[in-house]
C-alpha cells in the first residue's frame, strides 16, 4: 500500500516467503568446500588423460607412494591418498620438533655417537619436510609440467623417425629403471640402519641408552629423536620400534620418489633435445617431405637449392626447430622454478651428512668404545653412502642435461646456411644467439647448478669440514 514500508527480516527472500533458517553445515558449506579433504587441493572430478601420461613417463608413481603427490579424483581415491599426506603432514610437524629437540640434547651433553646420529637422521629430516612442502605448495605447477610432458612439448609436421623414436623409447626406459632399480640398493642400507641395527640391540635386551647422567635421547631405537615416553621393556621398546620405522621407512619413499621426479623429468629434456639434434641434422630431408605435401615435382637432391618452394620449406623446418627449441625453454623454466629449492636443500644438507659420519667413527675410536663401533659405525656409514649416492644421481643427470644443451648451438650451426636464402639465415642467427646459453637445473639462491663440478665441489667442502671439526676437537682437547 501507498505510504507503508515492507519490512523483509532475514529469514525471509524477497518475494516476503519465509525460508528456513540456514544451519551451521549449510553455512560451511556456503563458504567452504566441506569435501576438501587435504587443505587448498580440491577434488576432482575428472581426471586429465595428458597428467596421466606425464605421470607414468616420468615414473612419479613413486612420489605417490611417499604420499607428496596424492591423487585427487574425487572418491576413494582422493580420501586414501588425501589421509595418506595429511599423515605425512603430522609426521614432520612432530619429527621436525623431536629432532631440534634431540640436536640440542646431544650438543648439550656432548654425545659424539648422539651428536652424529641427530645431526645425520635430522639432516634428512629437515631436507625432505622442506621438500614434501614443495611438493605440496607447487602441485598445480607440477600437474602443468606432467601434462606438457603427456601433450608432448613439440610436435613436427613430419612423423617421428625410427631414430627418434628409438631416442624417446631409450629415455623412458632409463627414467623407468632408475625408479624401478635405483631402489632396493639405498632401501637395504636404510632399512639396515633403522631395522636391522636397533632390532640387534632389542634382542640382546638394550631397550634404552638412558642411564643416569647420559642424555635424554634413546639412541637404540630406529631414530634417535625426543619421544615423551622412553622404552623400558621388551613390549615398549618395539612399540616404539614399529612407530619410528614407519614413518622413517616412509621419509625413506619421500626420498626415492622426489629424485626419481627430478630424473624422469631431466630424461624427458634430455629426449626433446636429443630429438632437436636429430631433426637439425635431417633438415633436408624434413623440407623435401614439406615440399612434396605442398606439391613440389623436383626430385631429391636434383637443383633443389634452386627452386623457391623448397626454401620457403626449408625454412618454414628451421621455424619448427626454433618453437621447439622455446618450448624447451619453457618447460626447463617451469621445472626450474619447481625444483631449484629442492636442489638448494640437497647441497646444503649434503656437506654436512657426508662429513659428520667419518667424524663420528674417528671420535668414536679415538676413544676406543669399540662396543659402540660395529652399530653406530654401521649406521654413520650408512649416512655417508646415502648422501653420496643421492648427491650423485642428482649431478648426473643435471649433468647429462646440461651436455645436451651444449649441442644444440652446434646442431643449428651444422644446418646447410651456405645454401640457403637469407631468410633461412637470419631466422638462423636468431636461433644460435639463443641457443648460446646453456641451460642448467640450479639451486635457488645460490645459483650453483646440478653437475658433476658441483659434486666434486661438495665432496670437497664435506672433507674440509671433516678436516675443520677434526682440528677444532683435536684442539679443545
Amino acid at each position: 500500500q501507498k505510504g507503508k514500508r515492507i519490512r523483509i527480516s532475514p529469514s525471509c527472500d524477497l518475494a516476503g516467503h519465509l525460508t528456513k533458517r540456514e544451519t551451521v553445515k549449510q553455512i560451511l558449506e556456503r563458504h567452504f568446500d566441506t569435501n576438501m579433504l587435504v587443505p587448498f587441493l580440491k577434488p576432482q572430478k575428472e581426471r586429465n588423460a595428458a597428467i596421466d601420461r606425464g605421470y607414468e613417463i616420468t615414473s612419479t608413481f613413486y612420489a605417490r607412494l611417499a604420499g607428496i603427490y596424492p591423487d585427487l579424483e574425487a572418491g576413494w581415491r582422493y580420501r586414501l591418498f588425501g589421509t595418506y599426506q595429511n599423515l605425512v603432514v603430522v609426521a614432520y610437524i612432530y619429527y621436525v620438533s623431536a629432532y631440534l629437540v634431540a640436536n640440542v640434547v646431544a650438543l648439550q651433553y656432548m654425545d659424539v655417537e648422539l651428536i652424529g646420529s641427530t645431526f645425520c637422521f635430522g639432516g634428512y629430516t629437515y631436507t625432505y619436510a622442506l621438500i614434501a612442502a614443495l611438493f605440496y605448495v607447487k602441485r598445480s605447477k607440477i600437474d602443468r609440467l606432467l601434462e606438457m610432458i603427456g601433450n608432448e612439448l613439440y610436435i613436427y609436421q613430419r612423423p617421428f623417425t625410427p631414430k627418434e623414436l628409438e631416442i624417446k623409447k631409450e629415455e623412458i626406459k632409463k627414467a623407468k629403471h632408475f625408479g624401478r632399480y635405483s631402489f632396493y640398493i639405498p632401501c637395504t642400507v636404510a632399512l639396515t640402519q633403522m631395522a636391522f641395527v636397533p632390532a640387534i640391540h632389542g634382542f640382546k635386551g638394550e631397550y634404552s641408552s638412558i642411564v643416569n647422567g647420559s642424555a635424554t635421547i634413546n639412541k637404540y631405537t630406529p631414530l634417535p629423536v625426543w619421544t615423551p615416553v622412553d622404552a623400558t621393556s621388551g613390549i615398549s621398546f618395539f612399540i616404539l620400534y614399529w612407530c619410528q620405522l614407519g614413518p622413517g621407512f616412509v621419509e625413506f619413499l619421500i626420498f626415492h620418489g622426489s629424485c626419481t621426479f627430478f630424473v624422469g623429468t631431466i630424461c624427458v629434456l634430455v629426449s626433446d633435445l636429443r630429438i632437436l639434434q636429430s631433426s637439425l641434422e635431417d633438415i633436408q630431408k624434413r623440407s623435401y617431405h614439406l615440399y612434396r605435401m605442398k606439391g613440389g615435382k623436383g626430385e631429391e637432391n636434383k637443383g633443389l637449392l634452386d627452386d623457391s618452394l623448397y626454401q620457403q620449406c626449408m625454412t618454414a623446418c628451421l621455424k619448427e626447430n626454433v618453437q621447439h627449441h622455446i618450448k624447451i625453454v619453457e618447460f626447463h623454466n617451469l621445472f626450474q622454478d619447481i625444483v631449484g629449492y629442492a636442489i638448494f636443500f640437497i647441497l646444503t644438507g649434503a656437506a654436512v651428512t657426508i662429513s659428520t659420519p667419518p667424524f663420528t667413527i674417528l671420535q668414536i675410536m679415538e676413544k676406543g668404545e669399540t662396543h659402540k663401533f660395529y652399530s653406530a659405525g654401521i649406521v654413520m656409514l650408512g649416512h655417508t653412502f646415502l648422501s653420496v649416492y643421492l648427491l650423485s644421481r642428482y649431478c648426473k643427470f643435471g649433468q647429462n642435461f646440461e651436455n645436451e644443451s651444449r649441442k644444440v648451438l652446434d646442431a643449428f650451426y651444422g644446418t646447410p646456411w651456405y645454401k640457403a636464402n637469407m631468410t633461412f639465415r637470419k631466422l638462423l642467427i636468431v636461433a644460435m644467439l639463443n641457443s648460446q646459453k646453456t641451460l642448467q637445473i640450479n639451486a635457488a639462491v645460490v645459483g650453483v647448478s646440478a653437475s658433476a663440478a658441483t659434486f666434486m665441489d661438495v665432496i670437497k667442502s664435506s672433507y674440509s669440514l671433516l678436516n675443520f671439526l677434526a682440528s677444532s676437537n683435536g684442539k679443545s682437547n
